[in-house]
């Protein structure tokens, strides 16, 4: 196991162990940090976490952007990231955490549904036989 592998397998356990969490997040945890140990061994050449830079943490974002991820997609993904490097900062005694201050990409929001002409037409045709069909309609 590689020097940068060890303080994964440890994470894994504290999140297990100490914070208790879900099988299903420990996996997604699991394929995030895969993603981001190969990205940063293959792609950048580090081979220490101490190595690793702001830089380094929004290049993989911006990575993960480009192949079409979503933003939410990518907000989970940075804050498996920050969690990571809080544990590494906390257990391992790193004095930087890249994570830190890095905006959380902000999800695509959809328009609101709207009326069709025709139920607008239906809503203005509404009698006003009483206070309450008149206050509907005003509304």
């Amino acid at each position: 196991m590689s020097e940068m592998q060890y303080p994964i397998e440890e994470f894994f356990h504290f999140v297990r162990i100490e914070r208790g969490l879900s099988n299903n997040t420990i996996q997604a945890y699991k394929r995030d940090l895969s993603h981001y140990y190969e990205y940063i061994k293959e792609k950048q050449k580090i081979t220490s976490w101490q190595e690793v830079g702001r830089h380094d943490v929004l290049k993989f974002i911006y990575m993960l952007n480009d192949q079409g991820k979503s933003a939410a997609t990518c907000a989970r993904m940075l804050s498996t990231l920050r969690l990571f490097h809080q544990f590494l900062i906390r257990e391992y005694q790193l004095k930087v955490d890249p994570s830190l201050h890095i905006e959380t990409p902000k999800a695509n929001r959809k328009l609101p549904k709207v009326l069709s002409p025709k139920d607008i037409d239906k809503l203005l045709d509404i009698p006003d036989t009483d206070r309450y069909s008149i206050r509907n309609k005003a509304c």
